[in-house]
């Protein structure tokens, strides 16, 4: 099996490495930069559509390594939504309500199709926090990228870690998928990581946080002691940080929470004095270790759970206080 996810990882990072510059190219043809503006970092137009190279090599691996059933066939299907929607926004900049109410239709598609959260196995409750999850993390990914490598490179280091503990629950559906998305984020980092030749757009950014929030909701345990349920949520700890950061900061200057910024915790590392490459590789670190309490709480019983997660909580309330008085 380890046989396999390594050539489903190898398979999607060598499709990225070809098909980026061929997209990048069309790009650049048709116009579809991102400029520069006082509320990003970047100083000269960059292409968009990286995303495309993203899920198509994702979507094309799995297709010739995968399995499927009709869930899986089903979570394809919307995922393409998701990739139009990203399209549509990177070409037309179309106004943020529009992009939720894609998101939401298509988080309620893939609960048609059985995957939700079963927390409390009571559908008035688990399937709002199945939204909030969803949702929440499709848009947690698409703040986060807002600096060279970021957003991508984390989402390559949580699909890891999502790889292992499926490959170590004998999941191999999840652990496929996580394998695929992996190679497909850390084939593209060639090309985005600081100085980028091509961003990634909302057509990758949301498709990452989508998949994402997906596989954390198909990670199954066979440790029934622990809260396995956080698992999940701690490994994706830093872009929930970033986002819960971003908007008690908006809040709190009475901006828009849906305005862009340079308000990030990655633009805050920069304000006290790391440079951009520094700052993302501070936030990989951060990245890592948050994976690692995560396999560490697969195996933790549950008084051992509760110090973890106390442990973490505490350390993301003083680190969002300690960031937002961090003037931007």
């Amino acid at each position: 099996m380890i046989k396999l996810y390594l050539s489903i990882f190898l398979a999607s990072f060598a499709c990225v490495l070809i098909t980026t510059p061929m997209i990048r190219r069309i790009a650049l043809k048709w116009g579809i930069v991102d400029h520069p503006s006082t509320r990003k970092i970047h100083i000269e137009p960059i292409p968009l559509f990286g995303g495309l190279a993203i899920a198509f090599a994702f979507l094309l691996v799995f297709f010739l390594f995968g399995s499927f059933n009709i869930e899986i066939l089903a979570i394809f299907f919307v995922s393409l939504i998701i990739i139009v929607i990203g399209i549509w926004d990177d070409v037309k900049n179309i106004p943020p309500f529009l992009k939720l109410f894609a998101q939401i239709s298509a988080c309620w598609l893939v609960i048609i199709f059985g995957t939700k959260v079963s927390f409390t196995n009571n559908p008035d409750i688990d399937i709002p926090l199945t939204f909030l999850w969803v949702v929440g993390m499709t848009n947690a990914f698409n703040l986060l990228d807002n600096m060279d490598g970021l957003s991508v490179g984390i989402a390559g280091i949580a699909s890891s870690f999502f790889l292992i503990l499926s490959a170590m629950n004998g999941q191999f559906l999840i652990a496929s998928l996580s394998a695929a998305l992996a190679g497909s984020c850390f084939g593209f980092l060639r090309y985005n990581f600081r100085p980028a030749q091509i961003f990634m757009g909302d057509t990758g950014s949301m498709f990452l946080g989508f998949l994402l929030a997906i596989i954390g909701l198909k990670l199954g345990f066979t440790n029934t002691q622990a809260f396995t349920f956080a698992i999940p949520i701690v490994i994706l700890g830093l872009p929930i940080f970033d986002t819960t950061l971003v908007i008690i900061s908006r809040m709190m200057r009475r901006v828009k929470v849906s305005e862009g910024g340079k308000d990030h915790t990655s633009h805050r590392l920069v304000k006290i004095g790391l440079s951009q490459e520094k700052a993302v590789f501070f936030l990989y670190i951060i990245g890592a270790i948050l994976g690692v309490c995560g396999i560490i709480l697969n195996f933790l019983t549950s008084p051992l759970s509760y110090c973890l997660l106390g442990i973490l909580l505490l350390l993301m309330i003083i680190g969002i206080t300690l960031f937002e008085k961090i003037k931007v």
